[in-house]
This record gives C-alpha cells, structure tokens and sequence, in this order.
C-alpha cells in the first residue's frame, strides 16, 4: 500500500496552504502595528471590516477573517488574541457582528510570552472600550475551562447585548490538547 506524507512532510506542506492569497489591507504601514504576528494575517477576500471610525481611513481594519460554517459561508469569525492597542477593537467587532459566543483558545501569556492581552474585566466593576461598557456578570471555572457572562452596554445606541465567553485554558499555543 502506498504511504502518505510523514507528519512532518504533511506540516511543511500546510505552511504552503494561503500563501497566494492576498493580504495588502493587512501589510499596510498603518495596519502592521495592529497585527499580532508578523506570518498570521487576515486575507483580503474574507477579513471583517469594522466600521469606519469618522476620517481615520484605516479605523476598519481588525486581523479577523470570516470562515465559513454548515449553514453560512460567514458563519464564524477568527480573530487573533487582541493586543492592548486593538482591545476597543476587538470589542467593537463583537458588537458590530452580534456576536453572541466568544470562543478563546488561548492562555494569556506562556514561558513568559503575551499570547493574548486581558480584554475584559477581570471583576465586578465595569470597563469602558470606546464606546461599549463591558460587565463581567459571573465567572465559573473548571479544571479546564472558564465560562464568563458579560453584559454589553453601547453607550450612543442605548442598547445592551449579553455575550458569552468559553476559554478553554489548557489549550497548548503549539499543537493540540490531549483530549
């Protein structure tokens, strides 16, 4: 029977994968500071414009890109841990695309590397990114997991959301958890 690539064939094969596809809006001088990996930008095809912020020309970007889902080829949002600079933003594309579940598949820092900053409030009291109050409403934690409710509050539209927060804390920053 014929073999297949070895893992480390099939890795370097995959480091290939998108490499054609076009990332300017990502490598533009102003953009690059928000980006938080020089090698992991969103393609221009698919990233999420954010809406413009009154003249600033490049206030819509945000490194996140749409993929697709069973019922929608815009179901599902990724987006790299947000750095403090791009946290107002981070929260704005929450709001912008009613998002109701944020996933995060990181831990915040590992051996001493910032992997992700803290986007959300860590207690009881509130905390504002532009235009949005952000309220941690209850914290639940597993050996594994942490389940958070927040209550979003836009203060120009006067309007509140809920959004829940799963972060998966023992997710490895490279490879794959063991179950």
């Amino acid at each position: 029977l014929p073999h297949g690539p070895s893992a480390p064939e099939m890795q370097q094969e995959l480091k290939e994968v998108g490499k054609e596809q076009s990332k300017v809006e990502a490598e533009l001088p102003a953009n690059v500071s928000k980006n938080r990996y020089p090698h992991v930008l969103p393609y221009d095809h698919s990233r999420v414009r954010l809406s413009q912020l009154g003249e600033e020309p490049h206030s819509d970007y945000i490194n996140a890109n749409f993929i697709p889902g069973y019922s929608s080829p815009r179901e599902f949002i990724v987006t790299q841990g947000p750095l403090k600079k791009t946290i107002e933003d981070f929260w704005r594309l929450v709001w912008e695309q009613g998002v109701c579940t944020v996933i995060m598949l990181t831990v915040g820092m590992e051996n001493g590397r910032v992997l992700c900053d803290h986007y959300w409030p860590s207690e009881s009291s509130p905390v504002t990114y532009g235009n949005l109050r952000v309220d941690l409403l209850s914290q639940s934690s597993a050996d594994e997991w942490t389940l958070r409710a927040f209550k979003l509050w836009h203060e120009t539209l006067r309007e509140e959301r809920r959004v829940s927060h799963l972060h998966y804390t023992a997710w490895p920053d490279h490879g794959i958890p063991e179950s």
